[in-house]
């Protein structure tokens, strides 16, 4: 038996030494008893045990965690008990593999201790770089800087160059009523834009006890997916203004996160009937690598859910020298794929692209390049480069679309989001349908 079925597995793969175990959907009762009678695992043997662990926190004191409506468990029993489950035929047990660790953005260690962001600094050399071409003979004339420059977008005391270019700000929609998910760091508790919002939050780092952010990531995409209308200082930074606000904490403080942690959030987050889910989070995938097979089960049961999830591409390439794929889970063809752009419409040196045939595609794009948003305390505001940045922007307009037409199914709003984006000009491998746009 081949545990790692549907799985291409690079020895470069950081993972942590926990199992996640695939079942049959509606097979959680055998599929306990098997782990019981056969390998010795004890786990949840319903869904609502499994909710309950969850709401009360018992899942921390658990060697095995049920994510019951994806079918998964995340065991940290030995290799020889996991072994012992057998797949195939009448089995309940659809595979098993080691379980991967996810990140944010590869952070650079630099003397004193300060970290930066590899976005920081990609966005940092393309900067350097344009500035380089400017000083030289391939500098721009007069007339051409200035055809750039009212091609352009850029903050202004009303709203953020990205809520300007997605038409966020010509919209009437808020996306009140609608629920909707951040899968990262968790966010700043004590923000004066998100103190009276009435977040819903839930930590699912083992001995992390809440969902304040400690990294500083999941605040800034949060802001950016649901930050209000009227923030307490600066313009408009936010597009769904008003939707109903779910944190999940799944990433640590240092940018990581374990795949479990992240299946454990999104399980919670299609309990709680989130219609869209964001992830500015993944991991790289080899090139010519088929998707997951499990995230493309996953972007299925949402859908299913009358939920979409919603995913970065990846900021590892370093164009226009090196592209590299689109990293899981957005390359699941289940998951909605988002590239970067600058205010220029230009591609985002950085981002991720389609290379993978049979998935890894990207879907739309969205402002990634110096977008501003919330910030932990003290700062409260400031910029961030990414797709990271980029796909929040994608969320929230489908909140908006979601918000505008209730009987909508999932399905229906991601083919409204690409059919309405913004053509741009760039190929559909590195910027899908175009320019997230609402109504």
């Amino acid at each position: 038996m081949n545990p790692e079925i549907g799985m291409t597995r690079s020895d470069a793969d950081e993972t942590t030494g926990r199992y996640l175990v695939f079942f049959h959907s509606g097979a959680l009762s055998d599929t306990a008893r098997m782990a019981r009678d056969v390998a010795g695992i004890a786990m949840a043997s319903t869904t609502e045990e499994a909710a309950q662990a969850t709401a009360s926190g018992a899942w921390q004191e658990m060697d095995t965690i049920v994510a019951p409506t994806l079918g998964v468990a995340i065991t940290s029993a030995p290799p020889e008990q996991v072994f012992r489950l057998e797949s195939g035929g009448s089995s309940p047990v659809r595979y098993f593999r080691e379980e991967y660790v996810f990140q944010i953005a590869s952070a650079f260690p630099q003397p004193g201790g300060l970290s930066v962001s590899a976005e920081y600094l990609r966005g940092y050399q393309a900067g350097i770089e344009a500035l380089i071409a400017a000083l030289l003979d391939r500098a721009p004339g007069r007339n051409d800087a200035a055809v750039l420059d009212a091609a352009s977008f850029r903050d202004n005391d009303v709203s953020t160059w990205g809520v300007q270019a997605t038409r966020a700000d010509q919209s009437q929609l808020t996306g009140k009523g609608i629920r909707v998910a951040v899968l990262d760091t968790g966010y700043e508790v004590q923000h004066p834009d998100f103190l009276e919002r009435g977040v819903t939050s839930k930590s699912f780092v083992k001995d992390v006890p809440t969902a304040q952010d400690d990294n500083g990531h999941g605040t800034h995409c949060l802001g950016t997916l649901g930050g209000p209308r009227r923030p307490s200082a600066g313009p408009r930074y936010g597009i769904a203004c008003e939707a109903d606000l779910f944190v999940g904490k799944v990433m640590k403080a240092n940018g990581k996160g374990d795949e479990g942690d992240i299946l454990h959030g999104i399980d919670w987050a299609l309990q709680n009937n989130c219609r869209v889910i964001s992830m500015s989070i993944g991991k790289a995938v080899a090139r010519g690598a088929p998707p997951d097979d499990g995230y493309e089960r996953f972007g299925s049961i949402a859908l299913n859910r009358n939920c979409l999830l919603i995913a970065a591409a990846g900021n590892d390439s370093s164009r226009p020298d090196l592209v590299l794929p689109v990293n899981m889970p957005a390359n699941a063809t289940t998951v909605l794929a988002v590239a970067a752009v600058d205010r220029r419409m230009g591609l985002y040196a950085a981002s991720n692209g389609g290379l993978n045939r049979d998935g890894g595609g990207i879907d739309l794009a969205g402002p990634g390049v110096e977008v501003l948003s919330s910030k932990r305390l003290p700062l409260r505001y400031g910029t961030d480069t990414g797709t990271s940045m980029a796909t929040p922007h994608v969320s929230g307009i489908a909140a908006l679309l979601m918000e505008a037409d209730p009987a909508a199914s999932a399905e229906q709003i991601w083919a409204r989001l690409t059919q309405t984006a913004k053509r741009l000009d760039l190929p559909s491998t590195d910027a899908g349908s175009g320019l997230v746009q609402a109504l």
